[in-house]
């Protein structure tokens, strides 16, 4: 949570590009992740989860492990609610949660390791549920040198982000039996 609060704190300082509407939205957005999050820790959730093992390895034709997928559904309380997914593969960790309020998400978190990469990603929604901006942190391949954070708010990587949250719901709730 101290992480996500000095990130707003420095959306905030860069929203001279982005306009009032977007602005009044993330403050919105960082009261409602504040309130699930205590509302998490004080234990009011009724969650569910469920565990899915998959083959996974090298290449098709090298020995394949198992590792385990898991989904969690958290009923916060009348208004919140949230999606986790926890995934694991042969070169993969992978950890999303999505934050919904009033049956709509407003936040998305991502973190994911692949293949020498990792990558941090904020998906923002605007009050009707829509994707609006993405904060984007990736590593280079070796595994080093960190990006600056990005802020985007169009084209091909918040297009790509926004198929890649729609699939990983998907799996969650695959796994969720829903």
């Amino acid at each position: 949570m101290i992480k996500f609060l000095a990130l707003l704190f420095v959306l905030l300082n860069l929203f001279e590009s982005l306009s009032q509407t977007n602005e009044v939205r993330m403050t919105e957005i960082g009261k409602m992740y504040m309130d699930i999050n205590q509302l998490i820790s004080d234990s009011s959730a009724i969650c569910r989860e469920a565990v899915k093992m998959v083959l996974d390895g090298y290449s098709p034709d090298s020995g394949q492990l198992y590792f385990e997928q898991k989904a969690e559904f958290c009923m916060v309380n009348s208004e919140y609610a949230t999606y986790s997914g926890f995934f694991t593969g042969y070169e993969l960790d992978l950890k999303s949660t999505f934050y919904y309020k009033n049956g709509l998400p407003f936040f998305v978190i991502i973190n994911g390791q692949a293949e020498g990469n990792s990558y941090y990603r904020e998906a923002y929604f605007d009050e009707y549920g829509n994707f609006m901006m993405l904060i984007n942190s990736e590593n280079n391949l070796a595994g080093s040198n960190t990006l600056e954070l990005e802020i985007i708010t169009d084209g091909e990587l918040l297009m790509q982000t926004e198929e890649e949250i729609n699939e990983v719901l998907k799996e969650i709730k695959s796994i969720l039996g829903e």
